[in-house]
């Protein structure tokens, strides 16, 4: 426990450790366990779903901050390590259809940007001939620009990298049942763009399968959804999330 953080309001909440040395999975384990346990407190084995999720939202503010102060105090590496741990070390990758919402700015590298979404492409799909189902990650740009998004598709397109966007033709409105479309041997998308946060919830309706957001965010998250298995975690420069997934 600690409380040497101006920015965070400890008053209920006991379950966090400082850490002092690199992170190790015994540590994380340790505070999963007392995290749930805290969770159960507000009433998650009395209420009903709904009633959960506003009950644990003063939770999930305080882990906003906590990662944030968390990143500043201890430095990306240390801070990268601790979520990759955390979040992103399954050799197990179940076929669910994971959202990976990024912040963007005018300054953010398409280069830097393309590196990432095709590193969590790779981790994050299954294309082979035998994998059934065939499954591949979403992508939403939080703030990025039209000409920036034009820049990253082509950069794609030009190393030859499969993706939807949910747009059939020039001109065309966005059909959500076209990028749900599992991929194919004929069709191996690798990867599937959705350009505005507007149109999440017509692409969640269509789904299928189990869905996880995970948002990297600048300095406060930039859209929420309690409604799913949602990860906040805040980052300083575009190259931080390599080092997290």
């Amino acid at each position: 426990e600690f409380t040497d953080c101006k920015c965070i309001k400890f008053e209920h909440i006991q379950f966090y450790k400082f850490f002092d040395e690199e992170v190790t999975a015994l540590e994380l384990k340790e505070i999963l366990d007392v995290e749930e346990k805290e969770k159960k407190k507000t009433g998650y084995e009395r209420v009903g779903k709904r009633k959960f999720y506003y009950a644990i939202n003063s939770l999930k503010e305080v882990d906003n901050q906590f990662d944030m102060w968390l990143l500043h105090k201890n430095g990306v590496d240390k801070f990268a390590k601790a979520i990759k741990k955390r979040f992103f070390t399954s050799f197990d990758i179940s076929p669910y259809n994971r959202f990976f919402l990024i912040e963007c700015d005018k300054n953010t590298s398409m280069s830097e940007l393309k590196t990432i979404v095709i590193r969590i492409s790779e981790k994050y799909s299954k294309l082979s001939q035998r994998a059934k189902p065939k499954f591949c990650p979403y992508f939403c740009f939080l703030g990025i620009e039209e000409c920036q998004l034009i820049e990253l598709k082509k950069s794609l397109a030009n190393d030859s990298v499969l993706f939807s966007d949910g747009y059939d033709f020039k001109g065309a409105d966005f059909n959500p049942s076209s990028i749900v479309k599992e991929p194919s041997k004929d069709h191996l998308t690798k990867l599937r763009i959705i350009g505005s946060i507007d149109l999440l919830n017509d692409v969640y309706a269509l789904s299928q399968s189990t869905i996880e957001i995970y948002q990297f965010y600048k300095n406060q998250p930039l859209y929420n959804n309690d409604s799913y298995y949602h990860v906040k975690i805040p980052f300083e420069n575009i190259t931080d999330i390599a080092q997290m997934i």
